[in-house]
C-alpha cells in the first residue's frame, strides 16, 4: 500500500543580516571590540501531503493536506568586549551582549475538496491561525582570565551564559488545542559554560598541546522527538541539560614535510525533567505511561561519549614539475549513540572511518 504518493514542498527564503564593529588598536593596556548586530528573516513553505497512509481504501479516494505557511524572525544586538593586560603574563576579559528578537508566524492548514479527509498524524483537520507571535530579550556574556606560564603555555578559565532564543511550533500537524494554549511557542534556551584549560607550543612551536575541561549546562533545551502514537516529530523543551568532559588536542611537525595530530574528546551527557513520546513498541513495563516515557538520566541522542581522529599529513616538492605531492591519511572514530530516547532499535554502534589523499598542488596555490 502507499503511504505517501505526494510530500512536496515549495519553500522561499530571504535573509538580511549587517555587522558594525569597533576595534582598538592592538597591543594596548585595555584591548576592546563593541558593535552593533541586525538580522532580518522571512520563510515561506507551502507543503501538499496525500496517500493512503496504509489504509485500505476505495479507488481513487485518498486523505489529503494542504499547509501554507510562513514566519518573519527580527532580532539586532549591542555586543561589547574587553580584555584587559594587567601584566605581560596576566590578562583579565570581560564581555557582554544584549538581544531583542521578535517572531510572527502564521499557519493555514486545508482539506483540498474531493479528499476522504485529513492525512492522519502528519497533518490534520482545517487549522487557521494567522497570528503567531513571540518576542524575548536577553543578556549574555563571558568573564575569563588567562596567565602566560612562559612563552609556550597559556592557562586560562572562563565562564560563558549563552543564549538561542524563542522557536514557533511550525510542524504540518499542528494542533488547535496547542495554538490556544500558547504553547506553540518553545521557551528560549539558556546555557551555562565553564571552561579551564592549557594551550602550549613546545618543542621550538614544532608541536601543538591543548588540554580543555568543560561542563554546560543548558536549562529549556529545544529538543525533536518522534511521536510512535501519531507518527510525527514533535518539538518540546527539556528540563535540563547538561554535558562535561574533557578534550585534547596534538599536532606535531618534525620537519617540512610531515605532520601528524591527534585529537580525542570525552562527553558525558545527561538529560533531566524531560518526558518525550514513546518509541515504537515501548511497553509499561519498559517505562511507557501515558504515551509518554520519563528519561531523565539518559544520555542526549546522537551525541557520542568517545570520539576521536588520528591524522598524518606529507609534503614534497617535485622538482621537475612546478607542483607539490600531497598525501594525508586520517581515521576518525565515535562511540554508539541512541537516535530516539532509550529505543533500542535506533543504536548506531561505534564505528571509524579511515580516508586517504594523495595529490598535486601547484606551488602558486591554485
Amino acid at each position: 500500500l502507499a503511504m505517501q504518493n505526494i510530500n512536496s514542498a515549495h519553500h522561499k527564503q530571504n535573509q538580511f543580516s549587517q555587522e558594525l564593529r569597533v576595534t582598538s588598536p592592538a597591543g594596548q593596556r585595555l584591548e576592546y571590540v563593541a558593535g552593533l548586530f541586525y538580522f532580518d528573516q522571512d520563510v515561506s513553505t507551502t507543503t501538499e501531503i496525500l496517500g493512503n497512509f496504509g489504509q485500505v481504501l476505495p479507488a481513487g479516494q485518498y486523505f489529503q493536506n494542504f499547509i501554507d505557511r510562513a514566519i518573519s524572525t527580527r532580532n539586532y544586538a549591542v555586543f561589547g568586549q574587553a580584555t584587559f593586560n594587567v601584566t605581560d603574563q596576566l590578562r583579565l576579559i570581560g564581555g557582554l551582549r544584549y538581544t531583542n528578537e521578535e517572531l510572527k508566524a502564521r499557519f493555514l492548514r486545508t482539506v483540498p475538496a474531493g479528499a476522504r479527509a485529513a492525512v492522519p498524524s502528519l497533518g490534520g483537520p482545517p487549522l487557521d491561525a494567522p497570528h503567531l507571535n513571540a518576542k524575548d530579550d536577553d543578556v549574555s556574556g563571558k568573564l575569563g582570565v588567562q596567565y602566560e606560564v612562559s612563552d609556550d603555555v597559556m592557562a586560562y578559565a572562563t565562564y560563558s551564559r549563552g543564549y538561542k532564543g524563542q522557536a514557533i511550533n511550525l510542524l504540518n500537524n499542528l494542533s488547535a488545542a496547542t495554538v490556544n494554549s500558547g504553547k506553540y511557542v518553545l521557551a528560549p534556551e539558556t546555557v551555562n559554560n565553564y571552561e579551564i584549560g592549557l594551550r602550549t607550543t613546545p618543542f621550538d612551536r614544532r608541536m601543538i598541546f591543548n588540554i580543555t575541561l568543560f561542563q554546560t549546562e543548558i536549562e529549556n533545551f529545544q529538543a525533536q522527538t518522534f511521536d510512535a502514537l501519531t507518527t510525527s516529530f514533535a518539538l518540546a523543551n527539556a528540563g535540563e541539560l547538561r554535558s562535561r568532559g574533557v578534550e585534547l588536542e596534538t599536532q606535531y611537525r618534525p620537519n617540512q614535510a610531515f605532520q601528524f595530530s591527534a585529537n580525542v574528546a570525552y562527553a558525558d551527557t545527561r538529560i533531566e525533567d524531560f518526558a518525550p513520546a514513546c518509541y515504537p513498541g515501548q511497553t509499561a513495563a519498559l517505562g511507557c505511561v501515558g504515551g509518554r516515557q520519563e528519561v531523565t538520566g539518559s544520555a542526549l541522542t546522537n551525541a557520542p561519549m568517545w570520539s576521536y581522529t588520528l591524522g598524518a599529513s606529507y609534503n614534497r616538492p617535485l622538482e621537475s614539475i612546478p607542483f607539490d605531492l600531497t598525501a594525508d591519511v586520517s581515521y576518525s572514530y565515535r562511540s554508539s549513540v541512541f537516535f530516539t530516547f532509550r529505543d533500542p532499535n535506533t543504536i548506531q554502534p561505534g564505528y571509524g572511518l579511515l580516508n586517504l589523499n594523495v595529490g598535486l598542488r601547484s606551488n602558486d596555490g591554485r
